[in-house]
């Protein structure tokens, strides 16, 4: 939509990183070239209109690099490009509970949270999310949240198998007024096994993609020592 070419656009144009970028290009004596338009005509693999703006990037390395390309060659690869726990959308039908749609997103900063919310609403208009969520406390928590908690009829805050993880009580502290209904759960799957209508998405935290998807591939899921 044009409203999310909007967000994205102002995001990825900031006046300020455009400066400091300029200024480094100059100082290296480097060619700069800003690209103001995503990439269009192709069929692209990654979902959200950031990911366009990625192609664009990319294949504009590839020209400067002087790679010889064509339409084919390009198409297959941008449609074929696939990058895990970015809006993606498994098969739900191996952990307990089974929601009716599962969306994984690690959105671990504020800028991805936005790009998140964007290409929500590019696929799911204003229906809303069951909302599992867990954060670092080296991460901008509220930052994130900001952006994630307008697309939640419910937030389900878990722990995450890591020594920086916030607890699920003070995520919950965390919250700001007005928040929709939030429970803590002392377990990844009692989240998961908890009743509720609508598609899940699983965000907040790489660690805690990566340990829905181990439950979804049926494999361990060690403890991260970071």
């Amino acid at each position: 939509s044009s409203a999310a070419s909007d967000v994205y656009k102002r995001q990825l144009q900031d006046p300020a990183a455009r400066t400091v970028i300029a200024q480094c290009a100059n100082q290296r004596r480097a060619p700069l070239e800003i690209l103001e338009e995503p990439a269009r005509g192709y069929a692209i693999g990654l979902p959200g209109e950031h990911q366009q703006h990625n192609a664009a990037l990319a294949l504009a390395a590839l020209h400067a690099l002087e790679v010889p390309l064509n339409y084919d060659t390009v198409q297959a690869g941008l449609s074929s490009a696939s990058w895990p726990g970015r809006f993606e959308r498994p098969t739900p039908s191996a952990l307990p509970g089974q929601p009716e749609e599962l969306i994984l997103d690690i959105a671990h900063n504020p800028a991805a949270a936005r790009c998140l919310a964007a290409t929500w609403h590019q696929h799911f208009g204003d229906q809303k999310a069951r909302l599992l969520f867990g954060s670092l406390s080296t991460k901008d928590t509220v930052g994130i949240l900001e952006h994630l908690l307008p697309l939640a009829s419910e937030i389900l805050l878990v722990p995450i198998n890591s020594p920086r993880a916030i607890s699920p009580e003070d995520l919950q502290r965390l919250l700001p007024a007005g928040h929709p209904p939030a429970q803590p759960f002392s377990d990844l799957l009692d989240a998961l096994r908890h009743p509720g209508e609508g598609p899940l998405l699983v965000t907040g935290s790489a660690f805690l993609v990566g340990e829905v998807k181990a439950l979804l591939e049926g494999v361990p899921h060690a403890r991260s020592a970071q």
